[in-house]
């Protein structure tokens, strides 16, 4: 049977009872729904015998969510009802999203027919494909998956129905009794990652296998270990089990020798064992388990030497033993050469807020009076399970007005115990690693994962190792491309950072928080220990200091304005920027005496520019440029000292009329966006020049509408084509001209985005 669970405090039902209303409402459902009243659970039955609209009640979608085991009697009518098939796509969906159990029931129905859409099944869905397509898959799908779930068939029971509900009363009531840890508490939403790790542990092979469970700390590792360790005890010899927790702290309390005595007294009871030293105890742990199949979970381990001091090789434990190893580092565990790893996810809202609100109030849901704010803090906490647990603890005895004051104050400063704990994992990272990390936090989440390489590359880090550790660390994530970072570890950064010096923003490496880096410009209290500011202030009115306060930060390397300006000359202003992100910046052109030598990214959207700069300069170290939405931009003046840019962006620039031929020269450029500049009359043809020679491809985007001088004529107005011209081998000519409605050009692409590849001895037009 599938897997039991422990009850969760805020499940509102323990049973949903999913049923074709004509075929079984007085048969066998009415007298299972008595059986299960009777047996004291709380079982919700659609009682609705009116005709069905096309689209499940929502009170009925809630009451499947907060269910916490679906039966699903198939009868041979079932698949006729569409609102029966919606409704087990919605139950199937809350099995694999929020962890709930479904067990079906075959009521004088093939578990085949079902399975496979066949017999009267097959009938069903012949007359559904006649009127409807678009659910059709799904609705397949989900009765297949259904059916392929343990479940009973009342052929089993040679067709007497009281026999088969007893038979489903013992099985719910083992699901919602069996018992777990005592350490309920973090249990909500527990249920689908411990199947997924239980599958992984393949516990019918004979083999030896070793799996990883990895998250980012107190994201409940050591529960789903525990929860694990109870439901499968049952394959395991009582005296063969052994949960070793918190390795890290004893190996570095007692030593590797302490540390293996402690393992062998737990699995063998064997006292005041004498170990000379690390490879005597390895021999002693090989030859007592080799024959023994055993499971063995090693929690909290962050070194390699605890694994090979404990369980190097599978030669060490007898046949069908499992070894379950659960840490923070990705990287411990491929380099241990696991079976297999998961990482623990976090909670989903629905059960953070089951979590939060048993901590906040020993209830299921919170009181009217505080349901916002106990949302707001959930979704601050971001499905931690810790954080949930801590901040439902520390605020379960506050009233309206203390939650209101608490929760501003974590929005600014991390509890101090959520503190301690997530700060675990930086402290284990090296000093670049560290500031990596910082300048994540603080500055690039959300951001593209190539421009921040670049940026911190040109900063002297070799990034990509290190992103790659903070990932593995469960630090950080990449998503589509983009940096992503748990709110409480960027709290936890900020945190980190304002403990440098409490009194005194100016003194600390960065500052991002409005009142600190509105204090220190406008009291000129930077000092060269500012390494990054970022000052995004309202646009109700744009902010005004004087250039010394920035002048001051003379190693600051990465700076976000947002409405700042600055009074004064820049010739003083720090030479060690790398990344320069200016939002609405107030000037018409970028000053002579800002020294941007080794910047890797400038990006000054929504800017007052007329044109880049008067006189070209030379800015080998430079990436990215882009000046998106610079509505006064009317040409881009010379930017042929760009010799190493690779993106240029004028997205929204809807006044750029042109763009200086020195483009030509840029033979690193692998990306050009032209997209709704409106009065873009003329590219030059030296962008026929372009040859990204270290890129496999060019990407130019363009889409913009120009003015027509006549528009009563735009109807007889034919679009202009460009004339095929032949072009040297090597070379990408686009044949832009400009004429009413689109950009025209002819390659092997469509009109648009286009991503052109380099042509290789063939002529660019057809």
């Amino acid at each position: 049977m599938a897997d039991s669970f422990r009850p969760n405090p805020s499940w509102d039902y323990d049973v949903f009872l999913s049923f074709r209303g004509e075929d079984v409402r007085k048969t066998i459902v009415d007298h299972l729904y008595d059986a299960l009243v009777k047996k004291g659970f709380r079982t919700y039955k659609d009682d609705n015998e009116l005709a069905r609209g096309s689209d499940i009640d929502p009170s009925l979608l809630e009451a499947i969510e907060h269910s916490r085991i679906a039966i699903v009697v198939f009868s041979k009518n079932y698949a006729d009802s569409r609102w029966c098939l919606d409704e087990l796509v919605k139950i199937l969906d809350c099995r694999d999203k929020l962890g709930q159990m479904v067990l079906p029931v075959f009521f004088h129905v093939d578990p085949s027919d079902v399975r496979n859409q066949r017999g009267i099944f097959g009938e069903a869905f012949a007359c559904h494909q006649k009127v409807t397509t678009d659910k059709v898959e799904r609705w397949k799908t989900a009765l297949t998956n259904a059916a392929n779930l343990a479940g009973f068939d009342l052929q089993s029971f040679n067709g007497y129905e009281s026999q088969l509900i007893k038979k489903i009363i013992d099985d719910v009531w083992e699901k919602v009794h069996h018992t777990y840890p005592s350490d309920v508490d973090r249990l909500f939403g527990i249920d689908s990652p411990v199947k997924e790790i239980i599958s992984l542990l393949t516990l019918d092979s004979t083999d030896v296998r070793f799996i990883g469970i990895y998250g980012m700390p107190g994201i409940g590792k050591t529960t789903v270990a525990k929860v694990i360790r109870n439901r499968i005890s049952k394959e395991f010899d009582g005296n063969s089990l052994l949960m070793l927790e918190d390795v890290q702290l004893g190996s570095r309390h007692g030593g590797l020798v302490e540390l293996q005595k402690r393992f062998l007294y737990d699995i063998l009871g064997v006292r005041d064992l004498h170990l000379r030293d690390v490879d005597d105890g390895i021999g002693k742990i090989r030859g007592r388990l080799k024959h023994k199949k055993v499971l063995i979970i090693l929690d909290n381990v962050d070194h390699l030497d605890q694994l090979a001091a404990l369980a190097k090789e599978r030669s060490w434990f007898g046949t069908g033993s499992r070894i379950l190893v659960t840490c923070r580092d990705e990287h411990l565990l491929n380099a241990h050469g696991v079976d297999a790893k998961y990482e623990v996810p976090s909670l989903h809202f629905p059960y953070a807020n089951q979590l939060f609100c048993w901590h906040a109030f020993q209830l299921r849901s919170p009181p009217d009076d505080y349901s916002d704010f106990s949302h707001d803090i959930v979704r601050y906490a971001g499905g931690h399970p810790l954080a949930v647990k801590v901040l439902g603890s520390f605020l379960s005895d506050k009233n309206l007005l203390e939650w209101t004051s608490a929760l501003e104050k974590l929005k600014s400063i991390p509890h101090g115990d959520i503190f301690k704990r997530l700060k675990i994992s930086f402290d284990s990272l090296d000093d670049h690693q560290q500031s990596i990390f910082l300048d994540i936090a603080f500055f690039f989440v959300g951001m593209d994962e190539d421009d921040t390489i670049q940026i911190l590359d040109g900063c002297g880090f070799h990034t990509k190792i290190h992103l790659r550790s903070l990932i593995q660390k469960c630090l950080l994530t990449i998503r589509e491309k983009k940096l992503r970072m748990h709110d409480l570890f960027q709290e936890m950064a900020r945190e980190i950072v304002r403990r440098e010096n409490p009194g005194e923003p100016g003194e600390r490496s960065r500052l991002s928080l409005y009142k600190d880096v509105h204090k220190v410009l406008k009291y000129n209290e930077g000092t060269n220990r500012v390494i990054g500011l970022k000052g995004f202030f309202p646009e109700t009115r744009v902010k005004s200091f004087r250039i010394e306060a920035l002048a001051r930060m003379s190693k600051i390397r990465i700076l976000q304005l947002k409405n700042a300006d600055f009074v004064g000359t820049f010739e003083h202003f720090s030479k060690e920027l790398r990344w320069l992100c200016w939002e609405r910046y107030p000037q018409v052109s970028i000053p002579p005496s800002l020294n941007l030598k080794k910047l890797v990214v400038l990006r000054l959207c929504y800017s007052k520019l007329q044109y880049i700069w008067e006189q070209s300069k030379v800015l080998k170290n430079l990436k990215v440029l882009d000046l998106s939405y610079s509505h006064d931009l009317i040409r881009t003046s010379d930017i042929s000292g760009l010799l190493n840019i690779e993106k240029l962006i004028f997205r929204g620039c809807i006044n750029l009329i042109e763009v200086h031929q020195s483009i030509g020269n840029l033979s690193k450029l692998i990306y050009l966006d032209l997209e709704n500049c409106q009065n873009l009359v003329h590219l030059p043809s030296e962008i026929c020049k372009l040859s990204p020679t270290g890129a496999s491809h060019f990407v130019l985007s363009v889409r913009v509408r120009v003015r027509a001088r006549n528009r009563k004529k735009k109807k007889n107005r034919a679009r202009p084509q460009p004339q095929p011209q032949p072009q040297p081998a090597g070379q990408v000519c686009f044949g832009i001209q400009l004429g009413w409605a689109l950009v025209a050009f002819a390659t092997e692409n469509s009109v648009g985005r286009l991503s052109v590849p380099k042509p290789k001895n063939r002529q660019p037009y057809e």
